[in-house]
């Protein structure tokens, strides 16, 4: 028998734990928008963002996680990806990769109609082309999207627990996500929808939901683990 996680419960919990470490979640949100986009915007040492995002992405999910355990989260979370980077870069490039196979019908559609009208034209975009580009974009996405659920939870699994080798990474969020994808799918787009609406009338709001939605995605991922993984966390091999 399947038990169920409640997506109200996560989103409480969340908020009750966003209030409990406001500024940690506050500042270090912030200080991981930085750091990320002047790695990427400045010349030459966005040549190294190829090794730092993936580490900054586990340093925040490890702030959300902690966060999500109330096991005293700090700032100094950010960096720690560099304990675990082989795990990290291998976990993180992987996924991008198989997320960038699966989108490329939709790419490979894009170059093909480049070769034959102008995207730089701004009568392009209200065309009907552009629109069909657009819905096939947004199949190719849900459905890539659909595909990839299992495996949603890689990024606290790989900071979770750092003794697991890649595969096993995949392997182990794709156990905890089964029986679950549909409702998780339902938690990100209920998420997502209020962080645009917050995002679209002032940018505050929608930077706090997508905090504490975060934070409850950390919820429903050790509420998951505890359901289904605790006894095959105490055979983690050295």
């Amino acid at each position: 028998m399947i038990q169920y996680v409640s997506i109200k419960e996560c989103f409480s919990e969340a908020w009750n734990l966003f209030k409990k470490y406001f500024w940690i979640l506050i500042g270090g949100s912030l200080l991981g928008m930085i750091l990320t986009v002047v790695i990427v915007l400045i010349p030459f040492i966005n040549l190294l963002s190829i090794i730092s995002i993936p580490i900054f992405t586990a340093g925040i999910m490890l702030l959300f996680l902690n966060t999500g355990k109330d096991a005293n989260p700090r700032i100094s979370d950010l960096f720690q990806g560099f304990k675990r980077f082989g795990t990290i870069m291998g976990s993180y490039w992987l996924f991008v990769i198989f997320f960038t196979v699966l989108l490329s019908p939709g790419i490979i559609y894009l170059i093909l109609i480049a070769k034959k009208v102008s995207i730089a034209h701004w009568d392009f975009y209200r065309s009907f082309v552009f629109w069909r580009i657009y819905l096939f974009f947004f199949i190719n996405t849900v459905i890539a999207a659909f595909i990839l659920i299992r495996y949603v939870f890689i990024f606290f699994v790989m900071v979770d627990e750092p003794k697991r080798g890649v595969i096993d990474i995949f392997k182990t969020s794709s156990k905890i996500v089964k029986g679950h994808g549909k409702d998780l799918i339902i938690y990100i787009i209920v998420w997502k929808i209020f962080e645009f609406l917050g995002t679209i009338l002032f940018y505050i709001p929608g930077f706090i939901i997508s905090i504490v939605g975060t934070v409850g995605f950390a919820r429903y991922y050790l509420k998951l683990k505890e359901m289904k993984l605790k006894p095959e966390t105490i055979v983690i091999k050295e």
